[in-house]
């Protein structure tokens, strides 16, 4: 039940974000035994730039909500905006604090995004 409730709130929550016009969002728990929320958001944008700032909002909603639910180890990298023209934005465009430039995705713990928006 609890899985279910948090890509259901998740999604809930960023479906309201402008410029978001869809999310299939999932969660689950990987082979490490961490839980994890991964799918894409549809943002309708016509430049990168526009769609990495509402990107930026659907991710700063996503960490918000497990912070608030005392959740800072779920991965949220598998969380991927694609854009109409089939660009895709991830976590790693955000320029978060990551030890190397080869960081994997599903390394991406919604507590590495805390000091961007502001949680401790």
């Amino acid at each position: 039940m609890l899985r279910k409730d948090r890509a259901e709130l998740i999604t809930e929550a960023v479906l309201e974000i402008p410029g978001v016009t869809g999310a299939s969002l999932r969660t689950g728990t990987n082979n490490r035994f961490l839980q994890y929320v991964a799918g894409d958001v549809e943002i309708d944008a016509t430049s990168a730039s526009t769609g990495l700032g509402i990107y930026d909002d659907v991710m700063r909603t996503a960490v918000t909500i497990l912070h608030e639910r005392d959740e800072p180890d779920t991965r949220v990298g598998g969380i991927t905006g694609r854009l109409p023209d089939g660009t895709e934005l991830t976590a790693l465009e955000l320029h978060p604090e990551f030890p190397t430039e080869d960081h994997r995705l599903d390394y991406v713990g919604a507590s590495s995004l805390y000091s961007r928006y502001g949680l401790s």
